[in-house]
């Protein structure tokens, strides 16, 4: 099991997936959220701050993260055969920068109803948009 963290940003109703490209393990043309492995010495909620950095730009305060309650698990085909994952993912609605290109992908604002529609959409990845954005209106009621 490869230990990943993830971020779900929320920009009124879009948020931003990465389309992977030639530079990502994962297949060319999947669709994801920001995400990626936990390196050694690092907290998931760390690795998700820095790999919504590396992936799209976008800069965030750890703070500023809601925990989503479960991991979520799957198996994902990559370019060479596939892998089981773990993911920590977290939600925001505070954060700054623009959506930039990186060597994983290209990063895309998607309107909340087009995220299931998507062809290539990895593992979980629809529930855990749908769960951030729940997660994030609990905490604004607060």
């Amino acid at each position: 099991m490869i230990a990943t963290a993830g971020v779900v940003v929320l920009e009124r109703s879009h948020v931003p997936l990465i389309e992977h490209g030639e530079g990502a393990g994962h297949i060319s043309g999947a669709w994801g959220i920001p995400a990626g492995v936990i390196d050694a010495g690092e907290t998931a909620r760390m690795a998700a701050v820095r790999e919504l950095a590396e992936e799209t730009g976008l800069g965030v305060d750890a703070d500023a993260l809601v925990k989503l309650p479960r991991l979520y698990e799957s198996r994902i085909a990559r370019k060479v055969g596939s892998a089981w994952y773990s993911l920590r993912a977290f939600a925001t609605d505070r954060y700054e920068g623009a959506l930039t290109p990186s060597e994983e992908g290209v990063p895309t604002w998607v309107q909340l109803e087009e995220v299931p529609k998507l062809e290539r959409l990895l593992g979980n990845t629809a529930e855990i948009v749908e769960r951030a954005v729940a997660e994030l209106r609990r905490a604004a009621r607060r």
